[in-house]
């Protein structure tokens, strides 16, 4: 038996288990967000946050992000809104602006305000559109930006589907989101086997200027909110000419706001992010000699 120090942070209700590594240790990642992320049986999130040693020079930190399934995820935009809050407390020493390497790449993420609140801005990069970058079945180069899934047994669809480090599958609805069973429109688009490496399934409603979504996330479920997936939707409704920049995304957690130009423009997204608690939590011998076995170690 060995007692971990570890925090719960959220960001918009995407609460997360983190975990400073900053020593480097070789440890069952997987083995340990399945354990930490168990709503009944552990501590209760919807991943778990693993800080190292950055490999790129350029980064202050470094970010690995497990699913609560034990699967390893490339990017999170909330999540790295709530490492950005934890390194303001740990480490006070660090500029209000630092660069965070992730699998999907480095991220740059400053302290700010918004309505008088204290929040977090990512930079989260380029959007990319081909399906090879996704990645997503079909002619490589070819975009599925409101692209038409004929769903079996249902009315068809219109996909955009987007990478922000991650693949997003979004719907626009007429309905208001809280109307359709999410799980089944997930699943029946699932079906298609579209996406090789999975995808988080959004949908999403605009009105009045505000956009409003909810997600089913690859590894977890559907969570409180998602901020690559606010991205993939905010972007989604600016590009097909829905909604405009800069833009409120709703999701049953809280709102972020998105910020894009336009095509090879980065997206600015902002929001809050908190820690809830910190904790030492005891992990069993047989959890800890997964290591040799956990893939994602």
């Amino acid at each position: 038996m060995r007692t971990f120090t570890v925090a719960k942070v959220q960001g918009t209700g995407n609460d997360f288990v983190l975990l400073d590594n900053s020593a480097g240790e070789h440890l069952p990642f997987a083995a340990l967000a399945r354990f930490w992320c168990a709503r009944r049986f552990g501590i209760g999130a919807d991943g778990l946050l693993v800080l190292e040693p950055a490999t790129d020079p350029e980064a202050d930190i470094g970010m690995r992000i497990f699913n609560a399934d034990g699967s390893e995820a490339e990017m999170c935009g909330n999540g790295i809104r709530c490492v950005a809050r934890y390194l303001e407390v740990a480490r006070p020493g660090l500029p209000s602006a630092i660069t965070v390497q992730t699998a999907s790449g480095s991220v740059r993420v400053r302290h700010t305000t918004r309505a008088g609140a204290n929040v977090v801005a990512v930079d989260m990069g380029v959007p990319r559109f081909a399906k090879a970058e996704i990645p997503m079945r079909g002619d490589p180069d070819a975009r599925a930006i409101d692209e038409l899934v004929e769903v079996p047994g249902a009315t068809p669809v219109r996909i955009c589907v987007v990478s922000m480090g991650n693949p997003h599958c979004v719907t626009f609805l007429d309905a208001p989101v809280e109307d359709v069973d999410l799980a089944a429109h997930a699943a029946s688009l699932a079906a298609f086997d579209l996406f090789p490496n999975g995808a988080n399934f959004e949908i999403a409603h605009v009105t009045g200027g505000t956009l409003t979504m909810r997600v089913l996330e690859r590894g977890v479920g559907e969570t409180q909110a998602c901020g690559s997936g606010a991205c993939a939707a905010g972007i989604s409704a600016i590009l097909t000419g829905r909604a405009t920049s800069p833009l409120d995304v709703q999701m049953p957690g809280g709102s972020v706001s998105i910020e894009w130009p336009g095509p090879g423009a980065s997206v600015e997204m902002t929001g809050p992010a908190e820690i809830v608690f910190y904790a030492e939590i005891s992990v069993p011998d047989e959890i800890l000699a997964d290591v040799h076995a956990s893939a994602n170690a």
